[in-house]
């Protein structure tokens, strides 16, 4: 039998074929479709990944966002904060600055007015003292040059007038 006289069952390439075609089949009834669901659910879940991963940084852009405006925000108060220390310990040095000055005025005019009083008192010290001294030498005087019993009247006369004139 030549090649042409065989019958079709015999040709291997028929079988081949026919184990071809029946793999195809068996390939795209049972197993593709496995095959399109698993990839199909890959698909799915890279897509949900995706969109989870774009809420994410929509998110992350947000927070971002309001920390920046937070920051500024921080920022210009801290601003604001300084600058308020700044005037008020301006306006406290300035207020120590006139305390001090007053202070030291008040104690100068409380020094000046002490020394003033010091030298009044020593004055009036001073002027007792003479009186005293002048009395008592008038005294001695009038003792020595008058006698003893008409010496006390002319003593008390003059201390009287002494006193009068001093004080």
């Amino acid at each position: 039998m030549t090649h042409a006289e065989e019958a079709w069952y015999q040709d291997p390439t028929v079988w081949v074929a026919t184990g071809f075609v029946l793999f195809l089949g068996v390939f795209v009834r049972y197993v593709l479709p496995k095959i399109t669901a698993a990839l199909d659910a890959r698909s799915k879940a890279i897509t949900e990944q995706l969109e989870q991963a774009s809420k994410l940084r929509e998110e992350a852009q947000a927070v971002l966002q309001s920390f920046k405006q937070r920051h500024a925000e921080m920022e210009v108060e801290a601003s604001r904060i300084l600058e308020e220390a700044r005037r008020d310990a301006e306006l406290i040095r300035s207020k120590a600055k006139e305390d001090l000055s007053a202070m030291m005025n008040r104690k100068q005019a409380q020094a000046a007015e002490k020394i003033a009083i010091m030298e009044k008192q020593a004055e009036a010290d001073i002027r007792t003292k003479m009186v005293e001294l002048a009395m008592n030498a008038a005294a001695m005087m009038v003792r020595d040059q008058l006698g003893s019993g008409a010496s006390d009247t002319v003593t008390k006369r003059a201390i009287a007038e002494l006193e009068r004139k001093f004080h």
